[in-house]
């Protein structure tokens, strides 16, 4: 079985280990993925953590070197909406929508709005896209 590009993250959002140097999701806030071991060594704002696999959900692949990566962003995101409005997607597909590129910051400027819950509610892979009424 052959895997495209747009395939990996969509696999790698469902794998027990996210790759070293990925973004992740711990408890609504953003990490690094920063060793794999029997845990997850993650890198927060505040310092590192060793967490479980299930503690954390892949937003994206990376490599992310460092949070400070993550900043702030302006995404076309009511374009987005009105083209996916009514239907479900995921943060890959929303996030390149929104900016036409699917980077570490991209992605975690995307997953914010997402939280908000105006247009756009769920999780990475399942995103719903509210609709006007």
């Amino acid at each position: 079985m052959t895997t495209t590009p747009q395939e990996i993250p969509a696999l790698l959002t469902h794998q027990a280990n996210p790759p070293v140097d990925s973004l992740v999701l711990y408890k609504s806030r953003p990490a690094r993925v920063v060793s794999l071991g029997d845990k997850i060594e993650i890198e927060l704002s505040g310092g590192c953590k060793r967490v479980r696999p299930k503690d954390v959900e892949l937003l994206h692949p990376g490599p992310l070197r460092s949070l400070a990566e993550l900043e702030p962003q302006t995404g076309e995101f009511k374009a987005a909406w009105e083209l996916l409005e009514g239907t479900e997607t995921t943060l890959q597909e929303l996030t390149e929508l929104a900016f036409n590129a699917f980077t570490p910051a991209t992605a975690w400027a995307t997953w914010q709005r997402v939280t908000k819950g105006l247009h756009f509610i769920g999780r990475p892979q399942a995103i719903e896209v509210r609709t006007v009424n």
